[in-house]
């Protein structure tokens, strides 16, 4: 009577991560580009209905899976992939990317984020040869908060470098 579907869903979902090949980066904090690997999360809003307004992205955590050690400090808005800014809205139905991390070109062992913070120089999150688990929350407007992580090999080479979305995460949209 209501027409209610098993496809209505109120959630973002990550549907991929894909890594980029070195592009030119500049942002506020860097006087000149820099050759960055970038690695992009798609997040889809599951809505058919409904624009996820104001969608923020943050790595609230990085775990290091040895003896690496770290300073993590940043937990500012994270950038959407090909555009100025760190807030999105996602129609409904359809997946955009922002950027979850980036490798620098001159220093492939410097992990570094695409945030709103306007520290100069920007300092890498991660500066040391290991593997890590990072985990990001995604936050928006009238959607509930969603959680994944990434867990990240860093070898200081980008060719070898590797990165994958961790299994546990919910991958499709649910009612």
């Amino acid at each position: 009577k209501r027409k209610w579907s098993p496809q209505y869903s109120r959630n973002l979902v990550v549907q991929y991560l894909r890594v980029f090949p070195m592009v030119p980066y500049k942002d506020h904090t860097l006087l000149q580009h820099e050759l960055r690997q970038i690695y992009h999360i798609g997040v889809k809003n599951c809505r058919n209905d409904t624009v996820a307004v104001n969608v923020i992205a943050h790595l609230i955590e990085i775990i290091p899976l040895g003896s690496s050690t770290f300073d993590h400090v940043d937990r500012t808005d994270l950038k959407w992939a090909i555009q100025m800014g760190y807030t999105r809205n996602i129609p409904p139905g359809e997946t955009v990317p922002f950027d979850a991390f980036a490798l620098d070109e001159q220093n492939p062992h410097y992990v570094y984020m695409h945030s709103l913070s306007d520290t100069h120089p920007r300092f890498p999150i991660i500066s040391q040869i290991g593997r890590y688990m990072l985990r990001y929350q995604i936050y928006s407007e009238n959607f509930p908060v969603s959680e994944f992580r990434i867990e990240l090999n860093l070898t200081g080479r980008t060719a070898t470098t590797t990165a994958q979305l961790d299994e546990t995460r919910d991958t499709l949209c649910k009612a």
